[in-house]
């Protein structure tokens, strides 16, 4: 997935591993994000880096250690970045990372461990997480997600509504202009049968005088 090996767990990476870790957090490219669980002092780990690979599956890439020293370095390549994620914390890189423009840390969500150190803390963490990232899609621009089908089911619905509606009014407005013109075309009819009446009528008048005219001089 995004030339690295395919896995359904977590990634713990080592000291030989920062520079490799850090370029692909930095990737622009990068449309899958990636969730980094860093250790405490003692090498525990606040999160089960497992557990959040459980809840998300293949929506993201989860990395871990629990060297503080291999965190440290890590940090160390973050620091001119401000993305951090200093000890006890987790990190989520959000896809398409801007890392050399100021401010874009905050598209990067932190979680300190002042909100992972309960149980109600780190379940609501998941739960965030698994909103976030496995109920939804991460790559917005180029997927669509179920809401948008059904959204655009309903504008299909109403589109193919209103057309139909349309075709009908359409319909009916043909089927009154043609009404109209076969009245018109009657109505021309009789009037041409009432002139041709009148003209045979005014025809018999004449001739009827001239008749009469003739009968009187005779």
């Amino acid at each position: 997935m995004e030339e690295r090996p395919l896995t359904l767990g977590p990634i713990e990476f080592g000291g030989e591993d920062v520079d490799a870790v850090y370029n692909h957090l930095a990737r622009f490219l990068r449309e899958v994000p990636a969730i980094v669980v860093s250790p405490t002092r003692s090498g525990d780990l606040l999160v089960d880096p497992s557990e959040v690979s459980e809840q998300i599956g293949l929506n993201a890439t989860v990395y871990f250690t629990r060297d503080c020293s291999v965190m440290q370095a890590f940090n160390d390549r973050l620091e001119p970045n401000g993305l951090q994620c200093y000890g006890d914390a987790l990190r989520v890189y959000a896809g398409h990372s801007h890392f050399d423009i100021l401010g874009d840390g905050a598209n990067h969500r932190f979680f300190p461990p002042s909100t992972l150190g309960d149980e109600e803390g780190r379940a609501s963490c998941l739960e965030i997480l698994r909103r976030a990232l496995a109920q939804d899609v991460h790559a917005w621009e180029t997927s669509v997600r179920i809401e948008d089908i059904k959204r655009r089911n309903r504008e299909s619905s109403r589109e193919r509504a209103f057309k139909r509606r349309a075709e009908e009014i359409q319909d009916l407005a043909l089927d009154q202009v043609a009404e109209m013109l076969d009245a018109a075309d009657e109505a021309a009819n009789a009037a041409g049968e009432e002139r041709d009446v009148a003209l045979d009528e005014r025809d018999d008048s004449a001739e009827h005088r001239r008749r009469a005219f003739i009968e009187g001089r005779g």
